[in-house]
């Protein structure tokens, strides 16, 4: 076995055609802007098509392709090495680049070798179709990754995880993946109650959470992100000094979002 190492490959410059728009040649002479909506949560390999013999993958198979928005990198994990780099969007296209391997020998690297195939063909480029991405490499072959509605799921509550904090009167809003049902919801706020029992469901972009107010009776709200910022607005409420509607404002603490 070698030593583990990373070394630098050449700037890939395959084009990724953005979910839910037909596929256009990448601008090198534009900046990249990043937008990936349609991309956020983990993707796995179901098959590819390499030099005309296809290959099914079972959804056991860890071969899965992320991408991070907050950086603009994404990771492809395979049988072997770890491929990372960064990723970038012009023109509804996405661009892989500077990307970064690890150096690990393995008795299989099958799909290791077939995928970087795929990723450093010059006329390689990719489509999204809702649930389906898909690479082609005209002269070599293609590749079909699946993203299911759980990896969407948990992309979506973890873009809530956070401690947030009301910097006019120091109320706060925690919000944790601590439980199987979903995101556990805790409330303070200042000289008015505690609520520490919610439990949230992402739908729709926005966290509903179940939880009991300060009577002992069931009080429902929706937590959404405008930035760092979480908007609370509790929608239905028993309890008259929280009636349907009051809203508060929270910001995200930056050590939290950063760890």
């Amino acid at each position: 076995m070698k030593k583990i190492g990373l070394y630098m490959m050449a700037m890939v410059s395959a084009a990724l055609g953005a979910c839910g728009n037909a596929n256009k040649p990448a601008d090198g002479g534009k900046d990249i802007v990043v937008d990936t909506a349609d991309l956020q949560s983990g993707w796995h390999l179901d098959s590819y098509r390499i030099d005309c013999e296809s290959t099914q993958f079972d959804g056991k198979a860890d071969y899965k392709l992320s991408f991070d928005g907050t950086d603009s990198t994404f990771s492809l994990s395979t049988d072997c090495n770890m491929i990372n780099g960064e990723f970038g969007i012009t023109n509804d296209t996405i661009r892989f680049r500077n990307m970064l391997v690890t150096e690990m020998a393995c008795e299989s690297m099958t799909v290791e070798q077939n995928m970087l195939r795929l990723l450093n063909d010059s006329t390689a480029y990719a489509v999204c179709h809702g649930d389906t991405l898909s690479f082609t490499a005209p002269y070599i072959g293609s590749a079909i990754f699946i993203n299911n509605g759980t990896e969407r799921a948990e992309s979506a509550e973890r873009s809530f995880i956070g401690e947030y904090t009301d910097s006019n009167d120091g109320s706060t809003l925690q919000i944790s993946d601590s439980t199987n049902s979903g995101p556990s919801i805790k409330i303070n706020l200042f000289r008015l109650t505690d609520i520490d029992d919610g439990i949230g469901k992402v739908s729709d972009g926005a966290l509903a959470f179940d939880a009991t107010d300060a009577a002992g009776n069931p009080i429902k709200g929706r937590i959404t992100l405008e930035g760092d910022t979480a908007i609370l607005v509790f929608t239905e409420s028993t309890w008259g000094y929280l009636p349907n509607g009051s809203t508060y404002r929270f910001k995200r603490d930056t050590q939290t979002k950063n760890d």
